[in-house]
């Protein structure tokens, strides 16, 4: 049988519920009590947040899509590109907030990725959507960064299931 948190059989879960609690010090409480790790700061897109004075390398996300997308490839992850960029034509065929990148291997190991330029931030669609795909237990990092991108590809191998 696998570690419990709490009443919480699995870490995705007991995420969710830290997620509803605002106050930064009683959610930080409830996770040693739970017996949980340290947060990842991938799991916050403000945690990874990059302001738009500094630079990832790349002058617009498609670059950096790109990039993240041969890396991952590199390592033998598999990648199920959405729309990319921001400044998209035509019509829209993923929901509202979809993230830009699927990402998996075997065996059965899948993430998501949203990949954000300098100065940027989800938004409130996005948001929400990260937050059904964590309840249905899916990992989702918001990345800056080719090196945020790659920490959670490595999270996730090293991850219980």
């Amino acid at each position: 049988m696998g570690m419990r948190y709490g009443p919480f059989s699995s870490v995705a879960d007991a995420e969710v519920y830290l997620g509803k609690i605002r106050d930064p010090d009683r959610r930080a409480q409830t996770r040693r009590e739970l017996g949980l790790p340290d947060a990842s700061p991938s799991r916050d897109p403000d945690a990874n947040y990059l302001p738009a004075s500094q630079s990832n390398g790349y002058s617009v996300e498609a670059e950096f899509q790109a990039a993240v997308v041969k890396e991952l490839a590199a390592f033998g992850w598999h990648v199920q590109e959405s729309l990319k960029g921001s400044e998209r034509g035509g019509e829209v065929w993923y929901g509202k907030g979809w993230p830009d990148l699927q990402v998996y291997r075997a065996p059965r190991r899948t993430f998501y990725l949203e990949l954000k330029q300098p100065g940027k931030k989800p938004s409130q669609a996005q948001l929400d959507c990260h937050a059904r795909l964590r309840e249905s237990g899916y990992r989702v990092t918001v990345a800056y960064t080719l090196d945020q991108a790659l920490r959670a590809a490595q999270e996730e191998l090293t991850c219980e299931t």
